[in-house]
């Protein structure tokens, strides 16, 4: 197989702007920490998981500094949802996209636990690492 220089710097060129796109809805990602954390202690005091925004008095807006991220909405049960594509990105494989973050109650001998669950429909060029295998963000 030969290869020419000038589809290999395609092939870069395609993996670098894949990178750069995830790190983008990474960022869009970490932009939920303090969401998480406030309906982690609303759970560790009220024993359930909140039903509302309104009950974790979470009231900070969404950045829009973010290219990548439309909205963040957080749904009953402390079910954060993440909506991608802004005006200022038009790439089909991301606009209308989300990433899901559901929380789950994990019983421990001592004590219990919320463990974040990830899914997405994204493609898994643009899915960040930790939505990738679906498994749990501690």
């Amino acid at each position: 197989l030969v290869r020419s220089r000038g589809s290999e710097m395609c092939i870069r060129d395609r993996a670098y702007s894949d990178y750069k796109i995830r790190d983008g809805i990474s960022k869009s990602l970490d932009l939920t920490l303090d969401i998480q954390e406030k309906i982690t202690e609303y759970w560790k005091t009220n024993k359930h998981l909140p039903t509302a925004i309104s009950s974790i008095n979470f009231f900070k807006n969404t950045p829009s500094s973010n290219d990548y991220l439309n909205t963040i909405i957080i749904n009953d049960g402390g079910i954060i949802e993440i909506n991608l594509g802004s005006s200022k990105i038009t790439n089909q494989k991301i606009v209308g996209k989300k990433i899901t973050l559901r929380p789950v109650i994990e019983k421990g001998f001592f004590s219990d636990n919320i463990t974040w669950v990830c899914s997405t429909d994204l493609e898994k060029a643009y899915t960040p690492p930790v939505c990738q295998s679906s498994t749990a963000i501690k």
